[in-house]
């Protein structure tokens, strides 16, 4: 089952999908806030788009999307805990560029 952003961040409807044992990929919004493992279990809560960009350019594999016209984009698969969710999700990290770049 796919998803858009505005059900990937409703927690009561991933909830409800899970307990149905459904399988789902669901959109993220940048500002959707998680909580990554720092080190030696100490947890920190950090919004997707400032996870992204803390992440070495090495995290990113590109990968050539073969539609009307071929497109690049950069995958991170990052282990993550999403808030009211019990357990770790897998997530990917989709960007247009190769690094996260700040606008002025």
């Amino acid at each position: 089952m796919l998803i858009d952003a505005g059900y990937g961040n409703n927690t009561t409807f991933l909830l409800e999908l899970e307990k149905r044992k459904l399988k789902y990929l669901g959109g993220l919004a940048k500002n959707r806030k998680v909580i990554i493992d720092k080190s030696a279990n100490k947890l920190k809560e950090i919004r997707l788009d400032k996870l992204a960009q803390s992440l070495p350019v090495e995290a990113f594999t590109p990968i050539q999307l073969n539609q009307d016209k071929p497109k690049t984009v950069w995958v991170a698969p990052v282990e993550v805990e999403l808030s009211q969710l019990e357990g770790n999700r897998t997530i990917a990290i989709v960007m247009n560029a190769s690094t996260f770049v700040q606008e002025a």
